[in-house]
């Protein structure tokens, strides 16, 4: 369960929601590791309504104290506000 407030410039909106998600890490080589993470966000008022994040990302080990980083992330939201930027 999870609680969700969203804020545009002139609307917003909070609901609960339920949280089903899938994380998973696997090791490339014996330096790099690929992380990924899926969230679904279904509102538990709004039939058909739902929020997704997605993550994927890399991690190469350098040296004992470098890493190189790489990532990419992603938000759906199922319904929003026509014409309003996100705050």
């Amino acid at each position: 369960m999870n609680y969700t407030r969203e804020k545009y410039s002139t609307f917003s909106r909070t609901f609960a929601a339920a949280t089903v998600d899938e994380e998973f890490m696997h090791k490339v080589r014996a330096s790099t590791v690929l992380v990924q993470k899926l969230y679904f966000y279904p509102d538990l008022s709004g039939t058909g309504e739902y929020r997704t994040t997605f993550d994927l990302g890399t991690v190469t080990k350098i040296s004992k104290w470098l890493g190189w980083q790489n990532s990419f992330g992603d938000i759906c939201v199922s319904n929003p506000p026509l014409g309003e930027k996100a705050e």
